[in-house]
């Protein structure tokens, strides 16, 4: 179950930063000048915020299940004596 979680992280990721440039597009290209040109880069990094956490989780579950798995005991498949 642990395992399903993680595309869906990714998954949210890719949503939240289409959906950042598409609302970014949408309130600010219309009325567009210099001011907006300026703070554009602050603007579109706070509309990519959600899509940098959903990352950060997605790298926390993963490499928390990739422990839980590598402490389990000898994965590769040699005996140890």
């Amino acid at each position: 179950m642990k395992k399903l979680y993680a595309p869906l992280w990714i998954t949210g990721s890719i949503v939240f930063s289409i959906g950042g440039f598409v609302a970014f597009f949408l309130l600010f290209i219309p009325d567009f000048n210099m001011y907006w040109l300026i703070l554009a880069p602050v603007i579109l990094v706070m509309y990519q915020a959600p899509a940098v956490l959903l990352i950060y989780f997605y790298k926390k579950r993963k490499k928390k299940i990739e422990g839980d798995t590598s402490s389990k005991g000898n994965t590769n498949g040699t005996k140890l004596d």
